[in-house]
């Protein structure tokens, strides 16, 4: 069977394509490998029947993803009422305090003025010894910036963590989805959309003017085919390229994610508050107003390690003194992005270059690229720079989609 535009990968850059696509009467189909939409945004339902996010936590800033809702559909995501910090035990964690990490960024901005075009030279490590950055909130900056990035920063220089967003911190303003943050791309699906859960795509054979596409027992043809899957799938060959873009199966290994898991913690009753906790070396703990749900995300190195803290107790009587909540320390439900065989890790390493995500976003014949790795670089791997790659294709879909339908 032919369409005009295949998109594998049902993810938000997945989702946005193909909902343009079929408002302009291209005819799509959406191959996705899991049984269910959204990529990695993962909503799953707490005991109360509330959503629990096992993938993308929240909305940042002023995204496009928030024209799908209205204003009453979403829940503005407040600062947290106490910020607290777990070494030891637990203390005060707040950004006035001298190496809270957003003090110690103020420090390397102006280390950064001082040395001008050397701090593109200098190590982080080496920069905030300069910087007379003790030895405790030095591991605790480093241990910020991996919950941030995915990725450790010792290999980036001061330029990098001064100047470019990645490792910053996330745009002010933080929105979700009432019914979960999945109802994004469930509100991308319906009418001129059809979309096949559950259909790993194995290969792509990649023609000047149609491509090939092999599902385990099926073979489909496209005008033109948006590959819209995280770097790894290629990298690791889960699914291969052919044709004219065979050189991305190589070129995919550039651009790998950074390892990360999510864990949601139930509690008898719901928390008292809202707040945040940062537990260096293992993660980020949130906890909502009401709800009974904890949420400890963990990002890099760090979530490796996360079986060990659980199986000896520390984590948990950690949570459950940072809460206020009474835990139960056996995961009330999980997601291992960096074991997930269609993503590969959380988003893209803040290590990626611009120039590795321009090679990754180049279009070869009927192959169009979308997906957060195309931008990646100097910005936030949030849903944003999903969507814009999602955008930016459509044009090129739309001219591909007028040619004759050819084999390739």
């Amino acid at each position: 069977m032919s369409w005009d535009v295949i998109v594998i990968g049902a993810g938000i850059a997945g989702m946005t394509a193909a909902r343009i696509l079929a408002d302009r009467g291209v005819s799509v189909l959406v191959l996705e490998a899991r049984d269910r939409l959204g990529g990695r945004i993962h909503t799953v339902k707490g005991p109360t029947g509330l959503p629990i996010e096992l993938g993308a936590q929240v909305i940042h800033g002023d995204n496009p993803v928030l024209d799908l809702f209205a204003q009453t559909d979403l829940i503005t995501v407040p600062d947290p009422d106490r910020a607290l910090l777990w070494r030891d035990g637990p203390r005060s964690f707040e950004p006035g305090d001298r190496d809270h990490p957003m003090a110690v960024q103020a420090k390397l901005q102006e280390l950064d003025r001082v040395m001008g075009s050397f701090s593109d030279a200098m190590s982080v490590p080496r920069a905030l010894e300069m910087a007379k950055v003790g030895a405790s909130a030095s591991a605790e900056f480093l241990a910020w910036i991996e919950q941030l990035t995915g990725t450790t920063p010792t290999t980036a220089t001061l330029h990098h963590v001064v100047h470019e967003a990645q490792w910053a911190p996330a745009p002010a303003g933080k929105n979700v989805p009432r019914r979960g943050m999945s109802e994004a791309a469930e509100r991308l699906a319906g009418s001129g959309i059809t979309v096949r859960l559950s259909t790993p795509v194995r290969s792509v054979e990649v023609g000047h003017h149609a491509a090939e596409v092999e599902v385990d027992e099926e073979t489909f043809i496209a005008r033109a085919v948006l590959l819209t899957v995280p770097p790894p799938v290629v990298a690791t060959g889960t699914l291969k390229l052919g044709g004219l873009a065979e050189a991305k199966n190589s070129l995919a290994e550039s651009l790998p994610l950074g390892p990360g898991r999510v864990t949601a913690y139930a509690a008898k009753a719901p928390a008292p508050d809202t707040g945040f906790a940062f537990l260096p070396d293992v993660g980020l703990l949130t906890w909502q107003q009401d709800s009974p749900i904890a949420t400890l995300v963990s990002k890099g190195p760090a979530a490796g390690g996360l079986d060990l803290a659980i199986r000896d107790g520390s984590l948990s009587s950690a949570l459950v003194e940072l809460s206020g909540m009474a835990l139960t320390p056996t995961p009330y439900a999980a997601h291992d992005w960096t074991s997930d065989p269609w993503a590969g890790g959380t988003f893209t390493a803040a290590t990626a270059t611009a120039s590795d995500g321009a090679r990754w976003a180049e279009a070869v014949g009927a192959l169009v690229m979308a997906g957060e790795a195309c931008g990646a670089g100097p910005s936030h791997p949030y849903l944003d720079r999903a969507v814009g790659t999602a955008r930016r294709a459509i044009d090129h879909l739309f001219h591909l989609t007028s040619k004759e339908l050819a084999h390739p």
